[in-house]
C-alpha cells in the first residue's frame, strides 16, 4: 500500500511537470464534485479538449446564419452518404461481400440521425423531408434484412450441395425445402427495398437505381438457383378443396372443405398437412391457421370458424404442405366464401382497482358465441388499454380464454382512469363490445441525481450526467430540463435504464470573463402527464474562464516563471518521465513482477476482447479475482467494482468486439450458454459497474463485497479459488 502512494505522488509530480502552462486561474479543480465522481466523463473531456485547440468557428448562432440555405446543404450530403452506402451494400450482396453492408448499422445510422435532425419544420425542413427521414430509415431496416435472407440462403445452398455430393437424400431434402421458403422472403423483401429506394429517388433526387438494379439480379439469382433444386429433388403435386355445403359462412356456422392430395399421374399422397391460411384482408400478414393431417387415402377434411378475417365475398387460399423430408412439393387451391359477422360476448374477470408505476396490469377475458349453446371461439384479438393507450395484446385460446398483461408504464397521468378490454368492433368475422373498468393511478415518488463538469478550462460547454428513478429502477424516455443560473438551456431524455447524459452551453452572462464564477446547474424532471412525482436537483459548479490573473506568492511566481519558459517545461517533463520510470522498476523488482489489473479503472472500459471478435476468457482469471479482493481489503470499494467488471469481461467464454458496451457484453453472455446463476452474477456486477461508472456513485463496504461475491459466482470460483463444473443440463 505505501508502495503506492509513492507511485502516486510520483506520478502526480509528473503529470504537474508536463502539463502545458496554464494560468493560475486554471491550476484547480472545479468545484462541485472530486474528479473521481467524474470518472465517466474523462474520455469526452479529452475528445473536447482537442476540439478546441482549433482555429475554425465551432459554433454559429442560427439568427446569423442563412439556415435554410445551410441545412439544405447538409441535407444533401447526409442523403448523399446513406445513398453511397446503400449502394455499396447492394453491389456486396450481388458478390456476395456481406462486409460490405455493416456500414448500415454504423456510418448509415449516424447519417440518419443528423438527417432526422434537420429535416424538421423548425430546422427548415418540408413535410416530404420529413417523410424522406421515414423511408431512409425503412430502408435501412430492409435492406439489412435483405442481406441477412441471401447471406442464410447461399449457406442453405452449399450445404444442400454438399448434402447431395455426400448421398445424404433426407437432409438435401430438408435444406431444398428451406431453400424454397427463403426463396419466397427474399422475393418479399427485395420487392420493399426496390420500392422503398424508388420513392427516395423521388423524395430526394437521389439516384438509387444501382440498389434496385441489384437487388432485381440477386431475386432472379435466387429464383433460378431454387426453380433448379426443386426440379432435381421434388415430385410435383396437387391439392383439391370442396366445400360441404354452400351458403354463408361465420364463426356460428363454419366453412367445412374436404379434398385429396395427388401426384401428375394421378396416384394419391399419404403424407403432411392442408392448411387454410387467412388474414384480415387481402394483402396482410396470415394470423390465422387452420391445419388437418392428410389421412391415408390421401385425403383431407377441414373446418375453418372464422374469427378475424374482414366480412365479406373473399377467396381462400388452401395449402398442401408436405413434411421437411418428403420428395413432394406444396400446392394449393382457392376457395369462395362470404364472410358474416357475429356479434360475440367478451368477458372478462376481476382487473385491480389502483395501480402505480410498474404495477403489474393483468386482465383474464374469454370469447363465446351468444345463443342457448355457446361456442368458445379460439383466435379473437384482444388488446388492453389505460387510459387510450394499449398495454397488452392477446388471442384467445382454444378455450375462448386469453389473458392480457404487462406493466403501467409511466406514460398514464394520475388520477382516475378507464381501464378496457376490446377486440374488434366493426367488419371481422368476430366482433365484441368493450368491457371497461375504473382505476385509480398513484402517483409515484422519484429520485433524480445529477453530476456536472466544466469540460475544460475555458470552455463555455459543461457534461451533466445522471439518473432517474423511481421505486429504485430507472425510468426511461423521460425529458429532463437543464438551467443554467435559472436558465432554461437544454431538454435530455432518459435512455432505456434511466440515464442521462448531455453537453449543455452556459450562457454568456453566467460565464466569467476572467477567473473563475460559480454558476448554478439544475436539472428537473417536472413530471407533467405521467404517474410520476416531480423531482429537481441543483449543483454549484465553478466555471473557469482561463484568462489571465494575478497571482501572489512565491507559488504564483514560479506558476509564472515556467509558464513563460517552455524550455523549463520540457526539462521538467523529460525529468519526470525518467523518474516515474525508475521508481516503476524499482516498485516491480520489490513485488517480485506482479502487476495490479486496472483495465476497468476508466469508465470508458471495453472488456478484454481482441479486435477480431474472438472469444475472451475461459481461464487464468484468479488473478483478477485476487485484484478485486485486495481492493475490498484495501477500503478501494469504487476500484473493487471497476476492477470485478474488469474480471467477469476478462474470465466469461463470450465472444465480444472491442466496442461492446456493458449491456451488449450481457445480451451475449445470455446467448453464450451460461448458466442462470452466472447471467445473475454478472447482471448484478454490470448493474454495479453502471451505477459507478456511468453515473459517479460511490459504493459502500457491503456493496463492494457484494460485487466480490458475485464476481466469484459468475466465474464459479469458491472462495478457496478452485474453478466450480457447470452442471450438465
Amino acid at each position: 500500500m505505501r508502495r503506492r502512494v509513492v507511485l502516486v505522488l510520483v506520478l502526480a509530480l509528473a503529470l504537474a511537470s508536463i502539463v502545458p502552462p496554464v494560468s493560475a486561474a486554471g491550476a484547480s479543480t472545479s468545484g462541485g464534485a472530486g474528479p473521481g465522481e467524474f470518472a465517466a466523463l474523462d474520455s469526452h473531456v479529452g475528445a473536447l479538449q482537442a476540439e478546441n485547440n482549433t482555429t475554425a468557428v465551432r459554433h454559429r448562432d442560427p439568427e446569423e446564419t442563412d439556415q435554410n440555405g445551410d441545412l439544405a446543404a447538409v441535407r444533401g450530403q447526409l442523403a448523399g452518404r446513406m445513398g453511397e452506402i446503400t449502394v455499396d451494400c447492394s453491389e456486396g450482396i450481388r458478390i456476395g461481400n456481406y462486409d460490405a453492408c455493416e456500414e448500415l448499422n454504423g456510418s448509415y445510422s449516424d447519417a440518419l440521425s443528423k438527417y432526422v435532425d434537420v429535416t424538421g419544420r423548425d430546422a427548415g425542413g418540408t413535410e416530404n423531408d420529413s417523410e424522406s427521414a421515414e423511408s431512409y430509415r425503412d430502408l435501412q431496416e430492409e435492406q439489412q434484412e435483405f442481406a441477412n435472407e441471401t447471406q442464410q440462403f447461399r449457406q442453405t445452398y452449399r450445404e444442400y450441395r454438399e448434402a447431395r455430393r455426400n448421398g445424404n437424400t433426407t437432409r438435401a431434402r430438408r435444406l431444398a425445402r428451406e431453400l424454397l421458403e427463403l426463396q419466397g422472403s427474399i422475393q418479399r423483401t427485395g420487392t420493399n427495398v426496390s420500392r422503398t429506394s424508388n420513392d427516395i429517388g423521388n423524395q430526394t433526387g437521389v439516384s438509387l437505381v444501382a440498389v434496385r438494379q441489384n437487388t432485381a439480379a440477386v431475386t432472379a439469382n435466387v429464383t433460378n438457383t431454387t426453380n433448379t433444386v426443386v426440379t432435381a429433388v421434388f415430385v410435383p403435386t396437387t391439392v383439391t378443396a370442396t366445400r360441404e355445403a354452400q351458403g354463408n359462412v361465420s364463426a356460428s356456422d363454419p366453412l367445412v372443405l374436404t379434398g385429396q392430395v395427388r401426384m401428375a399421374n394421378g396416384t394419391t399422397v399419404r403424407n403432411g398437412s392442408v392448411v387454410l391460411a387467412t388474414g384480415p384482408g387481402r394483402g396482410s400478414r396470415v394470423v390465422d391457421r387452420t391445419r388437418v393431417t392428410v389421412d391415408e387415402s390421401g385425403s383431407y377434411r377441414l373446418t375453418y370458424r372464422p374469427t378475424t378475417i374482414r366480412t365479406g365475398d373473399r377467396t381462400l387460399s388452401v395449402w398442401y404442405r408436405p413434411p421437411a423430408t418428403s420428395v413432394y412439393l406444396p400446392a394449393n387451391e382457392t376457395v369462395d366464401a362470404t364472410v358474416e359477422g357475429v356479434r360475440a360476448t367478451l368477458s372478462v374477470g376481476e382487473t385491480p382497482g389502483s395501480l402505480r408505476y410498474r404495477d403489474r396490469v393483468r386482465a383474464v377475458a374469454s370469447v363465446t358465441t351468444d345463443g342457448s349453446e355457446p361456442i368458445d371461439l379460439q383466435g379473437v384479438p384482444l388488446r388492453l388499454h389505460v387510459d387510450g393507450r394499449t398495454l397488452g395484446a392477446a388471442r384467445t385460446n382454444a378455450t375462448g380464454a386469453a389473458v392480457l398483461e404487462s406493466r403501467l408504464p409511466a406514460g398514464i397521468a394520475s388520477g382516475d382512469r378507464t381501464l378496457t378490454v376490446a377486440g374488434a368492433t366493426r367488419n371481422r368475422a368476430v366482433t365484441v363490445d368493450p368491457v371497461r373498468r375504473s382505476v385509480r393511478v398513484a402517483p409515484t415518488e422519484t429520485a433524480l441525481d445529477a453530476r456536472a463538469v466544466q469540460t475544460a478550462v475555458g470552455e463555455r460547454s459543461v457534461r451533466v450526467v445522471g439518473r432517474l428513478q423511481a421505486d429504485g429502477q430507472g425510468v426511461p424516455g423521460q425529458e429532463l430540463e437543464v438551467r443554467v443560473d435559472g436558465r432554461l438551456v437544454r431538454t435530455i431524455e432518459t435512455n432505456a435504464t434511466g440515464y442521462y447524459r448531455g453537453t449543455v452551453t452556459v450562457p454568456n452572462a453566467s460565464f466569467p470573463a476572467t477567473g473563475s464564477e460559480q454558476v448554478g446547474v439544475v436539472v428537473a424532471f417536472d413530471g407533467a402527464g405521467t404517474n410520476l412525482e416531480a423531482a429537481r436537483v441543483r449543483q454549484q459548479l465553478t466555471m473557469r474562464s482561463g484568462g489571465t490573473v494575478s497571482s501572489e506568492g512565491a507559488f504564483g511566481r514560479a506558476v509564472g516563471f515556467v509558464a513563460s519558459n517552455p524550455a523549463v517545461v520540457a526539462a521538467g517533463g523529460i525529468l519526470s518521465i525518467l523518474l516515474v520510470a525508475g521508481v516503476f522498476v524499482l516498485l516491480r523488482r520489490r513485488d517480485g513482477g506482479e502487476t495490479v489489473d486496472d483495465a476497468a479503472v476508466g469508465a470508458g472500459y471495453s472488456g478484454g476482447s481482441s479486435d477480431d471478435g474472438g472469444t475472451v476468457g475461459g481461464g487464468g482469471h484468479g488473478l483478477g479475482v485476487e485484484a478485486v479482493q485486495e481492493a475490498l481489503s484495501d477500503g478501494a470499494y469504487a476500484r473493487a467494482v471497476l476492477s470485478g467488471y474488469a474480471a467477469v469481461r476478462r474470465g466469461l467464454p463470450v465472444t465480444e468486439g472491442s466496442s461492446v458496451t456493458h449491456w451488449e457484453f450481457y445480451r451475449r453472455a445470455s446467448e453464450a450458454g451460461l448458466s442462470e446463476a452466472q447471467l445473475e452474477a454478472l447482471r448484478d456486477v454490470t448493474e454495479a459497474f453502471e451505477q459507478v461508472s456511468f453515473a459517479g456513485r460511490a459504493p459502500d463496504e457491503s456493496e463492494a463485497a457484494s460485487v466480490v461475491e458475485a464476481v466469484r459466482n459468475a466465474l464459479g470460483e469458491r472462495e478457496g479459488g478452485s474453478v466450480t463444473e457447470p452442471a450438465d443440463d
